[in-house]
């Protein structure tokens, strides 16, 4: 230690303990800055050759080791005593003065030739003094009233509380000055106090042998070790749900946590859903993708085959469109998948002329008030066909356009009822989980590409983050515990 003066004071540290190069290093830093406090030193600089110590002090280095994070914790801790502190690296050569110490400490205190304080250190400094704690009760517990009758006889004054500790009395017995229960299962389970039970169900759960059983296993465990207290189950199970790894590590919930809500579009092509498709193999003009529309209410498909894209998140409505695209594509392509292109019209032709199930009626007959004639009629022909006066059908024509609005009305109607069906078949599995503003939540790892990170060790949710936006029933905005505003939630 050095003074402004020019004063040095020499002072050695013999570790009793195995000690790193590193764990050296640190401890000679503390150990400095702790003398310098002693003499009431304000402004410090620590000169070290480690180039560890001045990197993770500086923030440029992670210290990743748990020694070396006790460390460096302690190491600011004790620094920030000073009104200023800064480290100064420097190469070896230049820190021949402390090496020589260090070199002096480590050797046999007989062979010193020369007077240097020198400190003995039996333990590292960043081991704090061990502080015992009594547990001291002073709650009355659950069964003071029947040990105090088995004990002495004595009953509660209450004439109600009485009757009820006589009649549980039966089932308990004082041995070797404990209380046990009688079980069904175990001749004797000893009865624990609240902090008892506490320090065993943690035990049990996470503690050597613990597995994080659930919470009516880690209930029978503890009975099965030969213990018993009233809310058993009640307590495991909270403990359970309150443990941040099981919370991490628990099954994926695949049930939805809201209800349906159906949206009704009567309005013919007023709302599109629409969504990209693919990529696809090949076809002609280097197309591999296929933009898709699809309006709400007729559920008219339209589809544009293109070379390039620029995709933004899709719709439900659209997602459903692509399903049936898709399955048609599948199954007329064969081994020919790089004509894709060339039968979307026949995919189209199909969609739009196929009934659907929630109107009632064709997307064709919806937005043209007739139904089309499909190939099948031109050679087999129907009555429709057999009689067609070309004349007479561009009246007929009109008049059906006249019919549209009833027509649609009609299709609103059913579908407005089948979505009503649907919504109560889906709501039967929904497994409510209400959510609001200010909650504290996990989310989903696979949803931020998480989901393999570290193979099968990977958690399925990670977390804690809160809500601060609700936009709609089901969807949040989440933050950091700090605040910050979480981005892609």
């Amino acid at each position: 230690m050095k003074s402004p003066t020019g004063d040095i004071f020499e002072y050695a540290i013999k570790f009793m303990f195995n000690a790193s190069n590193n764990e050296a290093e640190y401890e000679a830093a503390i150990a400095g800055i702790q003398m310098c406090l002693t003499v009431d030193a304000k402004r410090v600089t620590l000169t070290t050759d480690s180039q560890l110590v001045a990197s993770q002090f500086s923030g440029e280095y992670e210290a990743k080791e748990p020694s070396m994070v006790k460390y460096l914790e302690k190491l600011r801790s004790v620094s920030a005593q000073l009104e200023k502190f800064s480290i100064n690296l420097v190469p070896r050569a230049e820190n021949t003065m402390a090496d020589a110490l260090s070199k002096l400490a480590s050797s046999n205190v007989a062979d010193l030739k020369r007077t240097v304080m020198m400190e003995v250190m039996n333990k590292r400094s960043t081991e704090s003094e061990e502080i015992r704690v009594m547990a001291i009760t002073t709650t009355s517990e659950w069964y003071d009233n029947i040990q105090t009758y088995i004990q002495t006889g004595a009953l509660p004054a209450d004439l109600t509380e009485a009757k009820k500790t006589k009649r549980d009395a039966v089932w308990y017995i004082i041995l070797w000055g404990r209380l046990y229960k009688k079980s069904f299962s175990l001749p004797f389970l000893r009865c624990l106090t609240a902090f008892e039970s506490a320090r065993l169900i943690e035990e049990m759960h996470e503690g050597t042998c613990g597995n994080h059983a659930g919470g009516k296993p880690l209930a029978i465990i503890c009975q099965r070790q030969g213990y018993y207290w009233p809310t058993m189950l009640e307590d495991c199970r909270a403990y359970v749900k309150k443990c941040e790894k099981c919370q991490k590590f628990s099954a994926v919930i695949n049930l939805s946590a809201n209800d349906l809500m159906p949206i009704l579009n009567p309005i013919p092509f007023a709302q599109w859903g629409m969504d990209i498709v693919g990529p696809f193999p090949m076809a002609a003009g280097g197309r591999k993708f296929l933009i898709e529309a699809v309006d709400y209410f007729t559920k008219w498909i339209e589809a544009e085959p293109v070379a390039k894209i620029t995709a933004n998140q899709s719709n439900g409505q659209a997602e459903a469109a692509n399903k049936q695209i898709l399955a048609a594509l599948k199954k007329k392509l064969e081994d020919c998948k790089g004509k894709w292109a060339d039968l979307m019209p026949e995919i189209l032709w199909c969609n739009r002329t196929a009934i659907k199930e929630a109107t009632g009626e064709s997307p064709f007959k919806l937005s043209f008030g007739s139904d089309a004639v499909i190939p099948a009629e031109m050679a087999l022909p129907t009555m429709r066909i057999q009689h067609y006066d070309e004349e007479r059908n561009d009246q007929l024509l009109r008049h059906q356009l006249d019919f549209m609005p009833e027509i649609r009305m009609k299709a609103e109607i059913s579908s407005a009822a089948y979505k009503s069906r649907m919504s109560r078949a889906y709501n039967k599995k929904v497994k409510h989980r209400p959510l609001g503003v200010g909650d504290l939540v996990l989310r989903r790892t696979a949803a931020t590409r998480k989901g393999n990170a570290q193979g099968k060790l990977t958690a399925n949710w990670e977390g804690p983050y809160q809500i601060w936006e609700e936009i709609v029933p089901g969807s949040y905005r989440l933050m950091q515990m700090d605040g910050t505003a979480l981005k892609n939630s």
